[in-house]
């Protein structure tokens, strides 16, 4: 007999990976409305260090303080730390690389105009 559940859940949509984009400037903000268009991803916060801009709101997703980014990675699952300046990418690298790669979240770079992707694991 043909089992129904395992036929529907071998189509089912893959979820999408929840990530975070480092920083707010203009830059981020583009990265993130085209992280917000592709439906492999969930955009789950956006990240600084700003006290006044603490649990705000950009584009809907909630800023939150880098320094609580690993119990956010572990407590949801994110992915990946988009960057979109050199600057912030080597500095997100230098500073958390490590700490998130043993949790299975990765540092990337994702400069203006560029589609923003997981690398194959």
């Amino acid at each position: 007999m043909i089992n129904i559940r395992r036929i529907f859940r071998r189509f089912r949509a893959q979820p999408a990976a929840a990530v975070v984009v480092a920083g707010t400037d203009y830059p981020s903000y583009q990265l993130a409305t085209r992280i917000q268009q592709n439906p492999a991803f969930h955009l789950a916060y956006f990240m600084n260090e700003e006290p006044w801009h603490h649990r705000t709101f950009i584009l809907g997703v909630e800023l939150r303080y880098a320094s609580e980014l690993l119990s956010l990675v572990k407590k949801h699952d994110i992915k990946a730390v988009f960057c979109a300046s050199e600057d912030d990418y080597h500095s997100w690298l230098s500073d958390m690389g490590t700490a998130l790669t043993q949790h299975h979240c990765q540092v990337l770079l994702c400069r203006p105009g560029e589609t923003p992707q997981l690398p194959a694991v």
